[in-house]
């Protein structure tokens, strides 16, 4: 591992859409954590073969949701590059082009996340290599032999998405500026999801 590197935290996911707990997510990991920037990954080819909005509508969601941060966090479109070959894009693969790129990377997840890692491609690799920064997400527990930063609100996309497809007015979690962009692009809409 280079020291002299620049640390970076890499928060990935589908974000589809972004909502106010990944918004939250960079406060908490750059005030709790030595790291230079946070990098937000949004998924170009799921690993689990998750469906998602078209990638492009994620990426743009995405930068308009994180502008406020400024150069303290960039939306990276790495995964579009990973996901030109025929197949998933696994996160280790991520981190691993990330630290070609001069930095070390460091892999952000939630704790509702840690029950889901027995299924992830190589995460004792990922845990012993890009030592990963555990956020705690209220309604789940923190494992008590784990350094967790505070909880987030538990705010989910796919409970957004679902108030969107219904034209559901209770839409809190949801970024004004994420908004805006959904409707100027009438996205999530009931007939998509079919």
């Amino acid at each position: 591992m280079n020291t002299s590197a620049p640390t970076v935290a890499v928060l990935g996911g589908a974000f589809d859409p972004p909502h106010q707990g990944h918004v939250l997510l960079p406060a908490v990991v750059l005030a709790h954590r030595n790291v230079t920037k946070v990098l937000v990954v949004p998924s170009y080819a799921h690993p689990f073969g998750k469906a998602m909005s078209a990638y492009d509508h994620r990426m743009s969601m995405c930068q308009y949701a994180f502008a406020a941060y400024g150069s303290l966090v960039e939306v990276s479109g790495i995964e579009e590059t990973l996901g030109q070959s025929d197949g998933p894009v696994y996160t280790i693969d991520m981190l691993e082009a990330l630290e070609k790129t001069g930095v070390v990377p460091r892999l952000v997840i939630g704790t509702d996340i840690l029950p889901e890692t027995d299924r992830w491609h190589r995460f004792d690799e990922i845990q012993q290599r890009f030592s990963p920064i555990i956020v705690g997400r209220d309604g789940f527990l923190s494992p008590p032999d784990l350094d967790c930063l505070p909880a987030l609100p538990d705010v989910r996309s796919r409970n957004l998405r679902a108030a969107l497809m219904n034209q559901n007015t209770e839409l809190s979690g949801l970024p004004a500026v994420v908004l805006d962009y959904i409707r100027t692009h009438d996205l999530y809409r009931r007939e998509e999801a079919s």
